[in-house]
């Protein structure tokens, strides 16, 4: 009995030195790279005769730094972040105003706003009350309740944290497949295959709306500062949400009918378990209800914000847009104010999210959308993105699907191994010289970025939900790689379709 969790502790062991072996290795291959990057020297293009180090290369020496420190986590990816407020004034290459300026970006704010108000559910089990809700509503088959634990996760995704999601629904769903199945030939499929729903529909929920996934936000907040496009959080719904109702239903399919087999007869244990967890919440506090409203307030801005923009009030001297400057940001931040002022009710006089649980959103994530956000600022003022634009030119002559198709593929494959927010961050100053050298339309080539970087589903060490579900134990890696790579083929057809034909359409239109 002791053997396997001695051979589960000794490969923990082995892969935490391994672990450890690559991290040292790739802290030093960075710091290796950069140097040689700066000794090697630009081209005649990149050379300013003023200054002893091109600003675009040192541009590019830092872009090769981070992307390695990153991939190899030689040191937290958070404080990897903080590189470019070091290296870019230190060589002259921006002001310390200019580095650090990116750090909060307006998309920044938006993030953080997310993150607090996505506290503030988790806080009071709103979150808990609502996945219940959804898998209770379902006839109670094998599949069908696989199907109703994928559409919560990614309900909930779309407003919270997806890590936080799935930690939240993977007990819930251990406790209904303990139940459920027991005169199942295989009650192991149904377990995986609840397992990796809701790791699946953690991720693809996330696509629907801009907070759902910082790659969301780090393409939107590109366009928004290079292509003069912004993207509102209505125009994201619209792109986003299809793909998502594409996608989660494919993933459905992928783990109930073609990975594993699922009975489809009813099964009321495990609808009784679905049950009992409802009846331990009791009944909805006032705390909740209130959540709920503000909730909803804060939805109808973001959604109805274009419009109200164009609302005018008549005046005896003209007249007034009251709207005409409020932001998707700007409802982040009323988001948060009331959040801290309204009072949880039911004789609580605390708020509806004190500033202890707001300290734990995760800070980490809000430094590496800063520190990629100005990576970006300098690869583009420095000329080093247009100068990668024109290198890559030669790419715009193939057939604009194909391009998309091999830049969605590419994308997908990096992030089972490396950081999606990472990526997106590094990539997509690339992918905005391209495009504006190739004279195509840039929103075309950032959607596959955002969507294709969130979409990684074959390894644990690919996103959080991923992991989160591996370690809850009961399958094999194999079998996660068997179900996601069919999964992730079917996301890279859905996703470069969606960069096609639906991105010109929703996201090229000015935005307000």
């Amino acid at each position: 009995m002791l053997l396997p969790r001695y051979r589960k502790v000794v490969c923990m062991s082995e892969s935490l030195d391994t672990r450890a072996t690559f991290s040292q290795y790739g802290l030093w291959a960075g710091v290796i790279a950069f140097i040689t990057v700066l000794m090697v020297g630009p081209p005649a293009s990149l050379t300013v005769e003023s200054q002893l180090l091109s600003p675009a290369w040192v541009a590019l020496a830092l872009l090769v730094l981070m992307a390695t420190w990153w991939v190899t986590e030689a040191i937290p990816i958070a404080v990897t972040a903080l590189l470019p407020m070091i290296v870019l004034p230190l060589t002259g290459t921006l002001s310390i105003a200019d580095a650090a300026a990116p750090y909060m970006h307006p998309i920044v704010v938006l993030l953080m706003g997310g993150f607090m108000f996505a506290k503030a559910l988790e806080r009071w089990r709103l979150h808990e009350r609502i996945a219940l809700n959804i898998v209770y509503r379902s006839s109670g088959s094998p599949s069908q309740l696989v199907g109703s634990f994928m559409l919560a996760a990614a309900l909930l995704s779309m407003w919270i944290s997806n890590t936080a999601t799935c930690i939240m629904m993977v007990p819930i769903a251990l406790s209904v497949a303990s139940v459920a199945q027991a005169d199942n030939e295989r009650p192991e499929h149904f377990r995986t295959a609840l397992l990796l729903g809701i790791a699946y529909g953690c991720s693809i929920g996330g696509l629907g709306t801009p907070i759902g996934t910082p790659t969301n936000l780090i393409v939107i907040g590109y366009l928004s500062a290079e292509s003069d496009l912004d993207i509102s959080f209505g125009q994201w719904l619209a792109f986003g949400l299809p793909v998502v109702a594409l996608l989660l239903p494919a993933a459905w399919w992928v783990l109930t009918r073609w990975v594993f087999a699922l009975p489809q007869t009813a099964d009321t244990a495990a609808h009784g378990a679905v049950e009992d967890a409802l009846q331990r919440l009791g009944p909805m506090q006032s705390s909740e209800r209130r959540v709920v409203i503000v909730f909803v307030v804060i939805a109808a801005l973001w959604i109805c914000r274009r419009p109200m923009s164009l609302v005018e009030i008549p005046l005896p001297g003209g007249s007034i847009a009251p709207f005409a400057f409020l932001t998707d940001h700007i409802i982040a931040v009323i988001a948060v104010l009331l959040v801290f002022l309204v009072r949880a009710g039911g004789g609580k006089r605390d708020a509806l999210l004190d500033w202890a649980s707001a300290e734990r959103i995760p800070w980490g994530v809000v430094l590496l959308f800063g520190g990629g956000m100005s990576l970006a600022n300098a690869i583009n003022t420095t000329g080093l993105g247009l100068f990668f634009g024109e290198s890559l030119a030669g790419a715009s002559a193939l057939p604009l699907w194909v391009l998309i198709l091999m830049l969605t593929t590419t994308i997908l494959m990096l992030t089972e191994v490396t950081s999606n927010v990472a990526t997106a961050s590094a990539l997509m100053p690339v992918m905005g010289a391209l495009a504006l050298s190739a004279s195509l339309p840039v929103e075309v080539l950032a959607a596959p970025i955002a969507l294709a970087a969130s979409c990684a589903f074959m390894f644990p060490m690919a996103t959080g939900p991923n992991a989160v579900v591996f370690a809850s134990g009961g399958f094999s890696m194999l079998t996660m790689a068997r179900a996601g790579l069919r999964l992730n083929v079917i996301a890279v057809l859905v996703i470069t379709l969606a960069a096609i034909f639906l991105a010109p359409q929703v996201l090229g239109s000015p935005g307000g």
